[in-house]
């Protein structure tokens, strides 16, 4: 029967009632014994808390389950690409436009600034509504587009393939679902090849789809002549570093939440403030504290927050610092001091070498600013997961369940006959 139960977690009260289940050892539930309804108080850790939470818990083995994901796929990147080099082959491709919304555009930002570092490829990411007037712009020959949507659901992003192809463009989907409406809506279809992620925002699905757009760049730049085999060795040398060294990395990103669990949770907004790479990895972040703490989180390039958004520099301002490029340490060093001594509550997560900064989550990385989203990506997914948790949040439950619907912005699955 229900009995009911008073929970103080960290010192606030929560009305709950637990529902007792008595399993015998044939794991048969007993439903005829009768339990006296209990009163009592019972002190909850965030740990403690954290085990109750179903979601939370399978939230963190997705993430967990990144590192193994990374190297399957980098593993098997030329079995997992012949259908785009066979597709591409023979094109002189000049540039690729990324299309994509939310994780997915993120993700996009990343590659394509990946595609014009890394491979010298001219690229550019954009969200679906800001096409317009791009297709006049390009060559249907020589510009490739990669729609990325993980789910496959995303309705603006269809509306772009099929726009793009009626003016004459070659469109390649990469999605985790190769039955969905924008794997369907393409000239070819690229896996991302992630595994299931029913639960909560996306993670490794994230991190998936940012090595896939890596991978299937340098693929397509290696069988073009554009990428030699030294340079790709040499990349993948990069990623294999990155990669080894995240269960370290997870580690520390889940010790440095516990132990700074209270400050970092009941803050009323975020600003996330990076350079470089850094930059999408910290508007991922970003998006994946404001959907799992359901509070207003900002993602602000380090040279443009000196512009006027450093009027947002007050008593209770939380900032996460996320510095990659060695060339801005200096500067980073003195924000960071200044936003301290004006009472700001300052955090600093890094994966460079040798950043200087005190006080900081240091994190593991190859070296190269490239594999900087596989490092300091961890610690702001960990912290959606326990900070949701300590504000007793569900992080897969939708705030406004029929927001989706009411606004058109996914598609709805067909059944499988």
């Amino acid at each position: 029967m229900d009995s009911a139960c008073k929970l103080v977690y960290h010192g606030k009260r929560v009305e709950k009632k637990i529902k007792l289940i008595i399993i015998n050892e044939k794991n048969e539930s007993l439903k005829n014994i009768h339990i006296k309804p209990l009163k009592q108080t019972i002190h909850l850790s965030a740990m403690d808390y954290g085990r109750g939470n179903l979601m939370a818990e399978k939230m963190l083995q997705y993430l967990e389950e990144q590192p193994a994901v990374w190297n399957r796929i980098l593993e098997n990147r030329s079995q997992l690409f012949q259908p785009l080099e066979k597709k591409f082959f023979e094109r002189k491709i000049k540039r690729v436009v990324l299309v994509g919304s939310g994780s997915s555009y993120n993700a996009s930002l990343l590659a394509a600034q990946f595609y014009q570092e890394m491979l010298g490829l001219e690229a550019q990411a954009e969200v679906p509504a800001r096409i317009g007037t791009l297709p006049p712009l390009l060559d249907p020959e020589t510009t490739l587009i990669f729609a990325v949507s993980q789910s496959g659901l995303s309705i603006s992003t269809i509306q772009a393939i099929h726009l793009f192809r009626k003016l004459g463009f070659t469109v390649a989907g990469f999605t985790a679902d190769e039955s969905s409406p924008v794997a369907g809506a393409c000239d070819v279809h690229q896996l991302i090849d992630c595994g299931d992620e029913f639960i909560g925002p996306k993670t490794k699905g994230m991190t998936a789809s940012v090595l896939t757009l890596y991978l299937a760049g340098m693929r397509l730049c290696s069988v073009t002549g554009r990428l030699n085999c030294e340079k790709e060795a040499t990349v993948c040398s990069k990623f294999l570093r990155s990669f080894a060294a995240a269960p370290q990395n997870i580690a520390r990103c889940k010790e440095f939440c516990k132990a700074n669990l209270r400050n970092l949770s009941e803050q009323p907004f975020y600003t996330i403030i990076s350079d470089g790479t850094g930059y999408a990895a910290a508007c991922e972040g970003a998006l994946k504290i404001l959907e799992t703490l359901c509070v207003p989180a900002y993602s602000y390039e380090f040279e443009e927050y000196l512009h006027g958004i450093n009027n947002l520099i007050a008593p209770g301002i939380c900032n996460l610092f996320v510095p990659v490029n060695p060339a801005n340490f200096q500067w980073m060093w003195k924000l960071d001091d200044y936003c301290r001594a004006n009472g700001c509550s300052d955090f600093v997560i890094t994966s460079a070498p040798d950043s200087g900064f005190t006080n900081a989550l240091e994190l593991e990385g190859s070296g190269c600013a490239c594999t900087q989203p596989f490092e300091t990506l961890l610690l702001f997914q960990i912290f959606s997961v326990l900070g949701s948790e300590y504000k007793g949040m569900n992080c897969d439950k939708s705030k406004f369940p029929n927001f989706c619907s009411l606004m058109e912005t996914k598609a709805v699955r067909r059944p499988v006959h």
